[in-house]
């Protein structure tokens, strides 16, 4: 018994380990109708950032699973978790961002 219940702890920590690994991570933004949009996008509490090219498009090398996501665009800035995803589509409207993988 003592030994599947180490197992079964090994499991558990080896898994929730394998999900603060950083990973890369790639996203586009894009308005309403599709169009890409250029946009500055950061890493919140660090300084890492990317600018998204005239489709959208934007990457990270390496993005943790409980990062946040600092976009300005249009002269606002909105935040976006990024929830353990490895890719985002960032649809940029006037009340808000509507995000999907």
């Amino acid at each position: 018994m003592k030994r599947f219940l180490f197992a079964v702890i090994a499991l558990v920590a080896s898994i929730a380990l394998y999900a603060q690994q950083p990973m890369p991570f790639n996203g586009q933004i894009v308005a309403p109708n599709g169009k890409g949009l250029k946009a500055h996008l950061s890493i919140k509490g660090t300084n890492l950032a990317a600018n998204a090219d005239k489709q959208g498009r934007f990457g990270f090398s390496t993005l943790n699973a409980d990062d946040v996501l600092e976009i300005k665009c249009n002269k606002q800035i909105r935040e976006v978790k990024v929830e353990g995803r490895s890719s985002l589509r960032i649809v940029w409207g006037e009340e808000g961002v509507e995000v999907s993988e």
